[in-house]
């Protein structure tokens, strides 16, 4: 998983981050973000496997989120 687009971002080179990984927060047709995984001492890339559990774990935050505003609306 490399993307060369991010090779000379200002933010991330700031950081000092050698590999991230993101995941959209998306659920019931609503986007609450993202969450971002960046390691700087990490001396291995996050791979497809740290990708597919990112993923996972994006998607029930994003449920969860979802039924938060649901709940939150109908107070």
């Amino acid at each position: 998983l490399q993307d060369d687009r991010l090779s000379d971002s200002t933010s991330i080179l700031a950081l000092g981050s050698r590999t991230l990984v993101c995941a959209p927060l998306r659920a019931g047709g609503a986007s609450f973000g993202a969450l971002q995984l960046e390691a700087s001492g990490r001396p291995q890339p996050f791979d497809q496997d740290d990708l597919h559990l990112l993923v996972a774990l994006a998607r029930q935050a994003a449920t969860v989120l979802a039924h938060a505003r649901a709940d939150a609306l109908r107070e």
